[in-house]
């Protein structure tokens, strides 16, 4: 299948949706998707933001931080990253989960909707128990956690939880992440939402990069807070290599985009999955454990390397200390410039025009 290239406009969201992305696009070809879930197919997102320069944490993400499982930079990434709260799991409460992941994961073409994680259609927004809704799915199941999370902390992250379908929930299980064969295709009310062969899953290729990086999340931003507990990364996916390759092959998407921009700057939590703004941080925190083609494929495709110490991110408009946020404009000062001009110049012709005109008029009279 394929889709017109379509830029949702800003106005179309909810008064509680995040407007601070530049429009949602669709991608020109479809990715495992058919007509109906077209919502899978958002165009790639870049951050660009003050986050990871003007904090409070007072971390600074540079090239002086080590790489590795325990290296320096994914210790600042662990502060950073953990949140200040989760909200309530509890479906019967004011800001509980359930009502903030409606609008963490909405539907930027219908206010009304949110996309669902693995068979990626737009659904109603709504809570019930019924076996037909929606349920919070743990990425990383409980039973894999090692006792680390239920329903709260990890357990209850917006940036860990999804809306899925629950028999895709139930069908999905507490199986691992790893290749499966497609053969063992996985529908649900006519949708195509993975594979499966009893105890391994394989998401659609438009959500197994936001899989991958949503675990990667969750280990590293709880990483000193369950300490010994928190189990490795295998516990979930079946090796390192298929981790990456997922977040190789699927990009960061604008609606992974908007949750991160929810999560800071709506929800109680006041943080972003790191891997989604940089997925550059992946391949120097996971790169010591995956094969060399595998790190050299990351590199590759996410080559942008931490900033020099001292020097500013160009990707980061907080990190430039002779620039203040607040005081820049929307137009680029070229711009404003011409405005300007071409108001001056515009005036000095009316006005010249009308001293003409009135001259012209007192010579006819014979004044």
């Amino acid at each position: 299948m394929k889709t017109k290239n379509i830029i949702f406009p800003l106005f179309a969201l909810s008064a509680m949706s995040l407007a601070t992305l530049s429009g949602f696009i669709i991608k020109d070809k479809a990715i495992e998707v058919n007509a109906t879930q077209h919502a899978g197919n958002y165009a790639d997102f870049t951050y660009s933001g003050t986050y990871y320069s003007q904090n409070s944490k007072k971390v600074v993400i540079d090239s002086s931080l080590t790489d590795g499982l325990n290296g320096t930079l994914r210790s600042e990434l662990t502060k950073l990253s953990n949140p200040k709260s989760v909200p309530q799991y509890g479906s019967d409460v004011k800001g509980a989960l359930s009502e903030v992941l409606q609008y963490a994961d909405e539907d930027p073409t219908n206010s009304a909707n949110m996309v669902l994680l693995y068979t990626r259609n737009s659904y109603t927004k709504r809570w019930s128990q019924s076996a037909s809704n929606w349920n919070r799915e743990h990425v990383w199941p409980q039973n894999l956690s090692g006792g680390c999370w239920g329903t709260t902390r990890g357990g209850s992250d917006l940036l860990h939880i999804r809306p899925v379908y629950e028999t895709t929930n139930s069908t999905r299980g507490n199986h691992k992440y790893g290749t499966v064969s497609t053969s063992y295709k996985k529908t649900y009310d006519g949708m195509d939402y993975g594979y499966d062969n009893g105890s391994t899953f394989m998401p659609l290729e438009a959500s197994k990069g936001d899989v991958a990086r949503i675990c990667m999340y969750v280990w590293t931003a709880y990483h000193e807070e369950y300490g010994s507990k928190l189990p490795q990364l295998t516990n979930v996916f079946e090796s390192f290599d298929t981790m990456l390759k997922w977040h190789i092959a699927d990009k960061p998407d604008a609606l992974e985009g908007h949750r991160n921009e929810y999560a800071e700057k709506t929800s109680v939590q006041k943080n972003r999955n790191p891997f989604v703004d940089h997925p550059e941080y992946a391949c120097h925190i996971f790169g010591e454990k995956v094969s060399a083609s595998v790190k050299n494929l990351c590199n590759t495709t996410y080559p942008k390397p931490l900033p020099e110490p001292g020097q500013p991110d160009p990707d980061d408009p907080g990190d430039n200390p002779s620039v203040d946020p607040s005081q820049e404009s929307s137009f680029p000062v070229w711009a404003i410039a011409l405005i300007v001009a071409g108001s001056v110049i515009a005036i000095g012709l009316a006005v010249f025009l009308v001293i003409f005109l009135s001259r012209r008029k007192r010579k006819l009279e014979g004044k």
